[in-house]
């Protein structure tokens, strides 16, 4: 049954067990647990699934083990199977958004996890319904869901750093103040130093940023001639490519150096 038991166990030999027992179901194991023979055990256990394993494992002999024991499946973005976990396919995260499909452990975690910009443009291609351009359109739209999904990592480690840091100093300068006098003159000299090293970490996010978001428009130009030269789409670019570009640029601005 759904999430039910079915299976028998027993004992048979001498000094030995034989017999079944197992779960099967959705979300369950199926396979045999058991043990034969004198002072030796036989019998297979496993998982099977998408994302999980599939094998046997066992011991058979007069006092002596033997068996196998492997694992086979794949994991992706989404997978689906009994006992395996089915995702959105966003390209970035399983069920729940988060890898694995687990939840988040915090609300912070929860906006930093890689995900999709809201209200990005769609960027629609006769390549992928085509077996001829398809091998061209998967080639450069594995490069821009890659480069997307290392603009997102990206982002997540400049936020937490960000709130990491900031918590940090608000813990010194109230340390410093209840101090009062040589400590908090100290603790405004240690925030000072975090501040200049703060400094260095966003010029390295903003020189990585604009690096990632060079090949975002690489890829994108891969396509466009991709619906070129088999569809004879020259205009793909300038007609979804520039908007969607121009998109990610403003939404990944946040490392932008603050106007005087």
């Amino acid at each position: 049954g759904t999430g039910g038991n079915a299976g028998n166990s027993g004992n048979s030999g001498t000094g030995g067990k034989s017999g079944n027992s197992g779960n099967s179901g959705t979300g369950g194991k199926s396979g045999n647990s058991g043990n034969t023979g004198t002072g030796g055990k036989s019998g297979n256990s496993g998982n099977s699934g998408t994302g999980g394993k599939s094998g046997n494992s066992g011991n058979s002999g007069t006092g002596g083990k033997s068996g196998n024991s492997g694992n086979s499946g794949q994991t992706g973005s989404s997978n689906n199977g009994n006992g395996g976990k089915a995702g959105k396919g966003n390209g970035f995260s399983g069920s729940n958004g988060n890898a694995g499909g687990f939840d988040f452990l915090t609300p912070q975690d929860q906006r930093m996890a890689p995900k999709d910009p809201k209200g990005a443009p769609v960027l629609p291609s006769q390549c992928m319904e085509d077996e001829e351009c398809r091998p061209c359109f998967v080639t450069a739209q594995a490069s821009l869901d890659k480069t997307r999904a290392n603009l997102e990592k990206l982002r997540g480690i400049y936020e937490y750093t960000h709130r990491f840091t900031a918590r940090g100093q608000e813990f010194m300068s109230a340390a410093g103040q209840a101090g009062g006098g040589i400590s908090q003159m100290g603790a405004v000299a240690e925030n000072m130093k975090v501040d200049a090293v703060l400094e260095d970490f966003d010029n390295t996010v903003r020189k990585k940023n604009n690096e990632l978001l060079g090949r975002l428009k690489t890829s994108l130009d891969e396509i466009g001639t991709c619906e070129a030269d088999y569809f004879n789409n020259d205009d793909w670019y300038l007609r979804y490519g520039a908007m969607y570009y121009q998109f990610m640029q403003g939404h990944y601005g946040y490392a932008s150096p603050a106007t005087p």
